[in-house]
């Protein structure tokens, strides 16, 4: 039987986890759905997170810059999305974050490459056009640090 995937509703899916992890400080299911290694592309550079542990430093800086901006709600929406091959989906996204449940400034944009690895679509790439100033500190070292392997070709 020949299963229709909709990439569009796959990707929301997992945007909508990864807003929910963020808020709520859930490192494991946000690990869990990352394919490692995993390259972020930035105006800056590339960041490739190689171990979990890695991943873990990134995403307590995301957290940890939520709570000193006392962010209370994070709206991210598919804009479009396509399935590239039958184990990848490449994707825009649009991000509202709100304090007070008003929104603090204009949407950024952000696109993923998603993987099928192990029956589970994790997010293999990703990228964000951000300026340096948006992106927590832990990940502008991350970014500014020299031996960054080359791309693989594996972007959005």
């Amino acid at each position: 039987m020949d299963h229709q995937i909709d990439a569009k509703e796959v990707y929301q899916a997992t945007i909508d986890i990864l807003s929910e992890t963020a808020m709520n400080g859930d490192f494991d299911l946000y690990a869990a759905l990352f394919h490692l290694p995993h390259r972020l592309h930035t105006r800056q550079g590339v960041v490739v997170f190689e171990t979990r542990a890695e991943l873990q430093r990134a995403f307590d800086a995301t957290v940890d810059s939520i709570a000193r901006h006392a962010l209370d709600g994070m709206t991210r929406v598919c804009v479009a999305a396509r399935l590239v091959d039958s184990d990848r989906i490449e994707g825009t996204h649009r991000t509202w974050l709100t304090m007070d449940e008003k929104q603090i400034e204009q949407a950024y944009e952000g696109h993923l490459t998603l993987r099928l690895t192990d029956g589970v679509w994790r997010v293999a790439a990703s990228r964000y056009d951000s300026r340096p100033d948006d992106l927590p500190e832990e990940i502008r070292r991350l970014v500014a640090r020299p031996g960054t392997p080359p791309d693989d070709g594996d972007t959005t």
